[in-house]
């Protein structure tokens, strides 16, 4: 196993249990593969901004040409991340 992408959701942080469940697995993951790469995307303190009528347009193709694409490249980003994992620990 190369990657084991830890998605954190919760607002508790380290008080949560979900958080907690998932960190324990992320480290028994880590004892049996110490090799693999462990990326962590705390969605809690780091969250995502909602998608809204421009990215819709621009995923469309109804944007003018040349317009901003930030959106649509983190989106592309986020969707790499999670193809080059080998396992996702969602918590």
């Amino acid at each position: 196993m190369r990657t084991v992408l830890h998605i954190r959701t919760s607002p508790r942080g380290h008080e949560a249990h979900s958080t907690r469940l998932a960190t324990h697995i992320v480290n028994h993951l880590r004892r049996l593969h110490p090799e693999a790469r462990v990326p962590l995307r705390d969605l809690a303190a780091d969250p995502l901004p909602h998608v809204d009528g421009f990215y819709a347009d621009t995923l469309a193709g109804t944007q003018p040409e040349g317009a901003p694409t930030a959106a649509v490249a983190r989106s592309d980003a986020l969707i790499a991340e999670l193809h080059q994992a080998d396992a996702i620990v969602l918590g």
